[in-house]
């Protein structure tokens, strides 16, 4: 369909910078903030939305006349008996279920999409002495972005706002130890953490069900096949890492070679919480009546699905190690030479919830498992299921020639 007015975009970004001495000479200081204020609309017209006569239960009018699912039998005159509604599928439609916009039943919906940031920037640089400076620098981000009518929702039902913050902290050591030698060392560490949370937060149970939730309340995943669909995206109300890094790297200049050894160490605390499709996802798709709608207002769906919330966390640690060289054996060519080993250790959970699975072998960690499948601590299978790597040995060659 063609949309009735034009869709908007208004996005207003603003900020500023500001730096300047604290001690002449020595110490210094950087600040700076930038917002960002977006919001687009975004439309759909694809749904078809069942007619006053329909919302009634009848369907005299219809192209598809409904049969009873009890006796095979068509409904008299084509009208559901308003006693045989199902409770909740009434009161979905009553307040969720739009009323047509459009001709031939269509119906469009505008829903804004804004998406709001807000960043910050503080940098301090300091000379120790003549030979040593430290920098230390913070970054903080956070931000909202309403995602409405998830994927192929046609209707107003469910908007996933997802939120975020992070901060970033970053220290710098610049060490000159000699007229040919220099250290850096950096130590960081960024936490990094966001929800995904749907609204509303009506789910079955607040319209009559006697559907049983698991996590966070939403509207069920619902799809009428040749009328609407109400689509609900995935949540998770919380999802990020810790991260915490140190390097080091010392750079030595001799005659024609300037050698560079450096080691990276890191750790990361990961966390991942997903609700998946608690709410329920309900096909109808006229298999129960002839009819999709009909089969709604029975409440009887073609296909039903659930899932349960999971929340997944690992930690892994991560080790390198390097020396390089670059070697000018003659004025207009130099060669560089490296290599470099890294030590990825597996992910971890710290609740051990990791499996395995070995044809043959019964778990001795869980006995009642079924053969073949395996935990941490049962033979051969360590707490992070796979062996480490440890033979990633890297190494460089490469040529320059000016």
């Amino acid at each position: 369909g063609v949309t009735a007015t034009k869709d908007p975009l208004d996005r207003n970004q603003f900020g500023g910078a500001f730096g300047g001495p604290v001690k002449k000479d020595q110490t210094f200081f950087f600040v700076s903030y930038s917002g960002l204020r977006q919001e687009e609309t975004y439309y759909r017209n694809s749904a078809v939305v069942p007619t006053a006569l329909e919302r009634a239960g009848d369907f005299s009018q219809s192209a598809l006349k409904p049969r009873d699912p009890v006796t095979g039998q068509p409904f008299p005159g084509g009208i559901i008996p308003s006693a045989r509604f199902d409770v909740t599928a009434k009161n979905i439609q009553d307040k969720f279920v739009p009323q047509s916009n459009l001709p031939n039943n269509f119906y469009e919906v505008r829903r804004p999409d804004p998406l709001n940031t807000d960043e910050a920037t503080l940098k301090l640089d300091h000379r120790v002495s003549a030979t040593q400076t430290v920098a230390l620098s913070y970054f903080y981000q956070k931000g909202t972005d309403t995602q409405p009518l998830s994927l192929t929702g046609n209707i107003p039902w469910v908007d996933r706002d997802f939120k975020w913050t992070q901060h970033n902290v970053n220290l710098a050591h610049t060490w000159t130890l000699g007229s040919n030698k220099i250290n850096q060392f950096r130590a960081s560490y960024m936490r990094q953490f966001g929800g995904r949370v749907n609204n509303p937060t009506t789910s079955l149970s607040d319209l009559g069900s006697k559907f049983t939730l698991q996590g966070d309340p939403t509207l069920p995943r619902l799809t009428v096949t040749g009328y609407f669909t109400g689509q609900t995206s995935i949540a998770g109300p919380d999802a990020g890492s810790d991260y915490f890094g140190i390097k080091d790297a010392i750079s030595i200049s001799r005659g024609k070679h300037s050698f560079k050894f450096g080691a990276d160490l890191s750790y990361e605390k990961i966390v991942h919480d997903t609700q998946l499709d608690n709410y329920g996802v309900f096909a109808f798709n006229g298999s129960k009546t002839g009819n999709a709608y009909a089969d709604f207002l029975l409440g009887l769906p073609s296909t039903m699905t659930q899932d349960a919330p999971v929340r997944k966390t690992d930690n892994g640690a991560y080790i390198s190690l390097f020396a390089q060289d670059d070697f000018k054996v003659h004025p207009r060519v130099t060669l560089n030479l490296g290599v470099r080993y890294d030590l990825q250790f597996p992910f971890t959970d710290p609740q051990d919830r990791k499996l395995a699975f070995v044809p043959g072998q019964k778990s001795v960690v869980s006995p009642t498992a079924p053969t073949g499948l395996l935990f941490p601590g049962d033979t051969g299978v360590s707490r992070g299921i796979v062996k480490t790597d440890i033979n990633n040995v890297a190494p460089r060659l490469g040529i320059a020639w000016d």
